[in-house]
């Protein structure tokens, strides 16, 4: 039996020719650099440090998540 696992995206941004996504899978984060122009994915870069999503802090509607 295989398991399955579904990223959520969280946040996304513009930064010059890519859109880039932010999905959270389990206890990890994934950007996923998007070419707005060619529409194609150019790379997917895993993370587990919070150090990384400083870019996305503002646009993640946290009080939704606290106060449903």
């Amino acid at each position: 039996m295989q398991a399955t696992m579904k990223a959520v995206c969280i946040a996304g941004r513009d930064e010059n020719k890519f859109m880039i996504f932010l999905y959270q899978l389990h206890d990890f984060y994934i950007e996923v650099y998007y070419h707005r122009k060619y529409s194609y994915i150019s790379e997917l870069l895993p993370f587990d440090s919070t150090d990384r999503l400083e870019p996305y802090l503002e646009k993640i509607p946290i009080s939704k998540a606290l106060f449903p």
